[in-house]
């Protein structure tokens, strides 16, 4: 005699826990806003993919852990009379050093 086992449900687009015809899968909402798009705008496909995929949250990212990268920088600071002189600051290759890109301008009118 043959065991009979029940298998559980595993939906083939997300991998969820239910039927591939579940209309709870996030699957076929997302599938089903971007035809609903694509007829009510009356665009293409993939734009009305690109449009829907553009105002929905990225999975596993949230906007207080992407924000909360903090950054180290390393500044130096050198006495000007011990300041090595411009032939040896050649040969010299800092490897953590702050540049500051932002640069004053001073604007004359007339």
């Amino acid at each position: 005699m043959i065991a009979q086992t029940k298998a559980k449900e595993r939906c083939v687009n997300c991998k969820g826990d239910h039927s591939s015809f579940s209309r709870s899968c996030p699957t076929w909402i997302l599938e089903k806003e971007i035809t609903a798009l694509k007829i009510k705008n009356k665009i293409s496909y993939p734009e009305a993919r690109r449009v829907v995929s553009s105002r929905t949250p990225v999975s596993g990212k949230s906007y207080a852990s992407v924000t909360s990268k903090s950054y180290v920088f390393t500044a130096i600071q050198v006495d000007a009379s011990t300041a090595p002189t411009s032939a040896t600051a050649a040969s010299i290759t800092p490897k953590n050093v702050a540049v500051d890109t932002l640069k004053s301008v001073s604007s004359t009118r007339c």
